[in-house]
């Protein structure tokens, strides 16, 4: 864990041991170990103004989810790639199962998220 000061701002970052070459299990867990790091993190912390998340994946909203919750704080989500229909177009996700349940937590987020921002591809 890492502590920065961007333009007044203290930024909290998680490291997570994660590549695009990993394979689906590595992967899968890489996701996995960040979310519970992210909330057990969390949930420690005091004096929080707002929480940001990013799509890129999108399991990582869930522990802003969690915290948002217990925290009662504003959560802003960024927006990078559409969930699950960039992994779905990728072919990196060819359930209908896991792309269903990707879908309803992408809802979910969007639902949740006091802001939404996005970058729009150059």
């Amino acid at each position: 864990m890492k502590y920065y000061r961007i333009d007044g701002i203290e930024v909290i970052a998680i490291k997570n041991n994660y590549s695009n070459y990993m394979g689906l299990v590595k992967r899968g867990w890489s996701f996995f170990s960040y979310m519970q790091q992210a909330y057990r993190i969390g949930k420690k912390l005091t004096g929080i103004d707002i929480m940001f998340s990013t799509s890129t994946p999108l399991t990582i909203a869930i522990p802003t989810l969690r915290l948002q919750k217990k925290l009662k704080i504003p959560f802003v989500f960024e927006v990078r790639d559409l969930w699950p229909e960039a992994p779905k177009q990728m072919e990196a996700i060819k359930s209908d199962f896991i792309l269903n349940i990707l879908s309803k937590l992408e809802s979910k987020v969007y639902q949740k998220a006091d802001h939404i921002i996005s970058y729009p591809r150059a």
